[in-house]
């Protein structure tokens, strides 16, 4: 009985596969055939490429807001790191340690995104650039 049970399971599941049809895919689009062009959305107006630049430009500032004091922090808690371990009296010098690895500690949570907001940010603006020169380079005859 058990294996009459699986046996209709199985042959169900292979009736049921062989019945879906394969999906036909679409053909691929021009836009994915060049590169450069997928960047590129098909119509761009100068005021959507404005207003994409001033977001970059956002982007970008907040992130160097984000990373200088974050890299201060960074070098400061290295700076009391370092001063901590070679104090003499050891309560003092423990008490530096540890403040310099909070400040360490903190500089880094806001390094590490101020980074990538400003690497973004700047990488969007030199593509808006990109996109600024090509369309002038295409408009002129």
């Amino acid at each position: 009985m058990r294996r009459a049970v699986t046996a209709l399971v199985g042959t169900l599941f292979v009736v049921r596969a062989q019945a879906e049809p394969t999906p036909v895919l679409p053909p691929l689009s021009p836009m994915r055939a060049r590169p450069e062009a997928s960047l590129s959305p098909s119509h761009l107006d100068p005021a959507d490429l404005a207003r994409v630049e001033r977001k970059a430009r956002w982007k970008r500032n907040l992130g160097i807001g984000l990373t200088v004091p974050g890299v201060t922090l960074v070098v400061l808690g290295g700076v009391l790191i370092g001063l901590g371990a070679r104090d003499p009296r050891l309560v003092n010098g423990a008490g530096e340690v540890g403040a310099g690895s909070v400040s360490a500690g903190i500089g880094v949570i806001f390094t590490i995104p101020g980074a990538l907001l400003w690497v973004g940010g700047q990488d969007d603006l030199d593509l808006t650039k990109w996109r600024r020169d090509r369309m002038m380079r295409d408009a002129t005859p």
